[in-house]
This record gives C-alpha cells, structure tokens and sequence, in this order.
C-alpha cells in the first residue's frame, strides 16, 4: 500500500500543479498505468486518490511544486507524423485529388484531399484538382462549386484551374478505338447481372468475340 500511496500523490500533485485542481478521473489512469495492481480493488483506490486530492487542494501552488520534486516525472514527447514518399524528389512531387461532383463534401472528402495536400506540400509539389465527372446522371456543377468552396474553407489550395475528366474524352474514346482495333479491348453491353454470373463461372464475356467494325469501318 505504501507504494501504492507514493505514486497516487505523485500524480494528484502533478494534475494540481497543472489544472490548479486534482481530477480523480484525470488521476485514476495515470496510477493504474504505473502500478496495475491499484485495478485489484478500485474502490479502495479511489478513496485513497480522493484522500490524496483533499489533502493537496489545501496546499499552494508553491508547496506544491515543492513536493513534486520528490519524485521524477517524464514529459510525453509527442511524436510529429508527416506523408513520406519512398524516392520522392523535392519539387517534382504532384498529387491529384479527383472528387466525383455527386453530392456536398463530407468528411471523406477532406480527409483524402488533405492526404493528397500534405504530401505534395512537404515536397514543395504541387496538388492538382480534376473533377472525375463521367456519370452525368448523377452529377451537377452546384457540386463543383460545393467541393471547391469546402476545400478553400480547410485552407487547401491546388495548382493552377481545376479540371475535368470530361475534358479528355475525345482522346478517351480515341485510344479506346485504337485498343478495339488492336484486338487489344472490346465494348461490353450485357447487364451487371450477367457480367457478375460470368465472373463467378469464370466464363469470357460474349462480346469479346464481337466484330470490331461498324458498318464495315473499323472502329
């Protein structure tokens, strides 16, 4: 018990002398976590915690400090934690934040955005922000407007105008034709349905066999 006593007044001095009031709940885990076996009987702990804070609270700032130096107390250094990007060359570092314009900003949003922010940030890069907006369904420019206005609210800054994936879907469907004509890909219409059944039966999509000309002219 003794020892017990030893370290409970060591963290009751420690609370006070910072919060200018002990706090049991503050205390409790600090003790347990140097002196374990305070959890076999916690009521006897508290008492001896709230004991402890009686006594303290009557004391100045200065007694306080006085006592403390009875025993050592090792500050937690808080460990800084920033993006590191194995073989990255400061300057030359760009990142792309590509947001589909669907709906507000959440807290996704700003968690990948910072990601993305941060990293080239620290590599003196720059952030490049290009709108993924190939599902004009569900898509609208308020949305646009939305995400950029939330990304300037968090103090994100990209490089240069935002763009669009839909401004490069020309050289899109251009390198798609290529690749259909290369026999290298092909356009798929069966249903979500019956391209998950051939999946799972691991069985080729009809369509790969399918012409790669439209009346005649390769695609």
């Amino acid at each position: 018990m003794p020892e017990l006593q030893s370290v409970i007044r060591k963290h009751v001095l420690k609370n006070a002398f910072d919060f200018e009031k002990a706090s049991a709940g503050s205390v409790v885990g600090k003790v347990i976590g140097e002196f374990p076996d305070a959890k076999a009987d916690m009521k006897s702990t508290m008492k001896l915690i709230n004991e402890e804070i009686a006594r303290v609270s009557n004391l100045t700032k200065t007694e306080i400090e006085k006592e403390m130096a009875d025993f050592e107390y090792i500050e937690k250094k808080e460990e800084k934690k920033s993006i590191e990007i194995p073989n990255a060359v400061a300057g030359k570092v760009v990142t792309r934040f590509p947001p589909e314009p669907s709906g507000h900003p959440h807290i996704g949003h700003a968690k990948a955005a910072w990601l993305d922010f941060e990293a080239a940030n620290n590599y003196g890069g720059r952030m490049l922000l290009r709108f993924d907006d190939t599902n004009p369904e569900k898509e609208s420019y308020q949305f646009v407007e939305a995400i950029k206005a939330g990304l300037e609210w968090l103090g994100i800054r990209w490089h240069g105008n935002e763009t669009f994936t839909s401004d490069n879907l020309l050289a899109v469907y251009e390198a798609a034709g290529a690749l259909i004509g290369k026999d290298k890909a092909y356009t798929c219409t069966c249903s979500q349905d019956d391209i998950s059944k051939g999946r799972s039966e691991s069985r080729p999509c009809a369509c790969r066999s399918a012409s790669t000309s439209v009346s005649g002219s390769p695609l």
